[in-house]
């Protein structure tokens, strides 16, 4: 073999090097991101997301996007054959600048200027965790990202529920003085992002309402959302393994649903099947969750089902299920109901003016709900019937399907 094929397979072997280097980098640093990965060709529309993009002089970026630039934290490679070839800077981006804390490191993984950058310039040196690393350092800048953003997730949730338990009751009772019935547990699923089928808009908020709401009743509410297959089966087991001869148990779903043959079937986020075989394996069948409960002797069960959408195969070309969902059998103890009857749509909205958060089943039953000294049949059929009329005003039939097969009675709120 001639010196120079040997010559050219040795800088092939140099680029392919500096390649795969450079894509464990991305791997690297996509791992510590809690930003979804960005969708699409066209950087452009590239928006609170996560992304590695190549510049017309073959610089490369990696991390984060807002309105189509570079933003947040994220590492710029310098590929070009210029002065900073090989080198590399990992920090703070603004407008495509680096901006903020950062460190640059040259094609070695020395450091060059560690500091303080505004507009692209080193303006003053700083103290930064010392690293030869880029990965390590954008690690680290990630996780206090993410802790903080974590910290803010959770005050805001918090407050959201205080607001909203104060517009249930005159004034906010407390978590520690609200009632607790050790025989009254829940479980509340809302499903909203899915990844192959059509997206929703009110079903983790539907979810966080039930919540918070059965949390006033007395309910010990496990609260869960937008749960793959995996994690969907596992919240039923654990559920089904915490309920107790005797318990009023509650279960609600909002979300994807699909009727296949006589049987219904609960979608989970991550569901990608083409074939009516593969989403009897992959969803949840509704079904299950009702015997689950027969067999572990509740007391009183009652079952919402607020799926009764568009079919959610039809958009992806697929010919599974239809709308709605099927009609079903209550056992002994048991009531199920859905938000719309055989073949109907449910509404999330009652119109374009229409800026309730809620869908509308979910509206109107937690109003029901809390009223006291009425048995769920009233409730119920208090909620079907405003259901339908509100639909109706809109030129909508909608009218919640329930198949009962309680004995005695039972009240949500029950005062002397």
């Amino acid at each position: 073999m001639g010196r120079w094929q040997l010559l050219f397979q040795d800088i092939q072997m140099k680029k392919l090097l500096s390649y795969l280097i450079f894509f464990l980098m991305v791997e690297a640093a996509c791992a510590q991101t809690n930003l979804p990965v960005c969708q699409g060709t066209d950087t452009s529309k590239w928006s609170n997301c996560f992304g590695a993009s190549t510049l017309s002089n073959r610089n490369k970026y990696v991390g984060e996007f807002k309105d189509g630039e570079f933003n947040g934290q994220g590492t710029f490679f310098y590929l070009a054959d210029d002065y900073w070839k090989g080198d590399r800077y990992v920090g703070e981006f603004k407008a495509n600048k680096f901006s903020g804390l950062g460190t640059h490191y040259d094609a070695n993984g020395t450091v060059v200027n560690q500091g303080i950058w505004v507009h692209s310039n080193f303006v003053s040196s700083a103290p930064v965790q010392q690293s030869t690393s880029p990965t390590l350092e954008i690690e680290r800048l990630r996780l206090e990202k993410a802790e903080a953003k974590r910290k803010q997730t959770e005050a805001e949730e918090q407050s959201r529920l205080t607001q909203q338990n104060a517009q249930l009751t005159p004034a906010f009772t407390p978590s520690s003085l609200l009632p607790i019935f050790a025989n009254r547990r829940a479980l509340v699923i809302g499903n909203d992002t899915y990844k192959t089928v059509g997206k929703l808009d009110n079903a983790r908020q539907d979810a966080r309402t039930i919540a918070s709401n059965l949390t006033l009743v007395g309910y010990q509410v496990t609260l869960k959302l937008d749960l793959t297959e995996k994690e969907m089966k596992a919240a039923l087991r654990t559920f089904s393994e915490q309920v107790q001869g005797g318990d009023e148990v509650m279960f609600f779903f909002a979300g994807h649903g699909v009727q296949l043959g006589a049987a219904n079937y609960l979608l989970p986020t991550d569901i990608a099947s083409d074939s009516e075989a593969q989403v009897k394996d992959e969803a949840i069948q509704l079904q299950r969750i009702l015997d689950d409960m027969s067999d572990r002797k509740a007391k009183f069960t009652l079952v919402m089902i607020d799926a009764c959408r568009d079919n959610p195969f039809k958009t992806a070309g697929r010919s599974i299920g239809g709308r709605g969902l099927a009609p079903t059998t209550a056992a002994t103890g048991q009531m199920v109901i859905f938000s719309a009857g055989t073949g109907q749509q449910a509404l999330d909205r009652l119109g374009n003016s229409d800026k309730n958060k809620n869908g509308l089943f979910t509206r109107v039953f937690v109003q029901e709900m809390q009223k006291p000294n009425q048995s769920i049949d009233r409730v119920i059929k208090n909620v079907r019937n405003q259901v339908a009329a509100m639909a109706k005003s809109v030129g909508h039939d909608q009218v919640p399907a329930i198949y009962d097969q309680v004995l005695g009675d039972f009240y949500f709120k029950a005062e002397k």
